[in-house]
C-alpha cells in the first residue's frame, strides 16, 4: 500500500479499500468517520484522481488532492499538494494532539 511505502501507515487506525463487485468507498469513508467518533466534515480524505474527491465529498468529508497526479481535480479543492513534503507541511497543524504525536513518530 502507498501508506506503508511513504512511511505514514502509523498515522491511520483504520484503512479501508475498495472491493470487487461494487463501489463501497463512500460507505467506507462514513464508517471510518463513525468509528473515529467524528463528524464527516472533521475528516480529510486525500486522493490522486478526481473520482476520489467526488467520493469524499459525497461522504461529507473534506477533500484534498495529490496534485502531482495528472487526473487531480485541482480547480475544486480545499488544498492541492505537489509533493508528499507539501502534504506533511499542511497536515501537521490539522492534527489533534494524539494525531500530532503519531505524525512526528512517523516522520522520524
Amino acid at each position: 500500500m502507498s501508506l506503508r511505502h511513504w512511511g505514514i501507515d502509523a498515522l491511520f487506525s483504520d484503512v479501508k479499500a475498495g472491493e470487487d463487485g461494487g463501489d463501497i468507498k463512500i460507505a467506507n469513508m462514513k464508517t471510518v468517520a463513525a468509528a473515529w467518533k467524528l463528524p464527516p466534515q472533521a475528516v480529510v480524505a486525500i486522493g490522486d484522481i478526481d473520482l476520489d474527491v467526488h467520493r469524499a465529498r459525497a461522504a461529507g468529508l473534506r477533500a484534498v488532492s495529490a496534485g502531482w497526479s495528472e487526473r487531480a481535480d485541482l480547480a475544486r479543492l480545499e488544498a492541492v499538494f505537489r509533493s508528499v513534503g507539501e502534504f506533511w507541511v499542511w497536515l501537521e497543524p490539522q492534527l489533534t494532539d494524539q494525531g500530532s504525536t503519531a505524525f512526528r513518530q512517523a516522520k522520524t
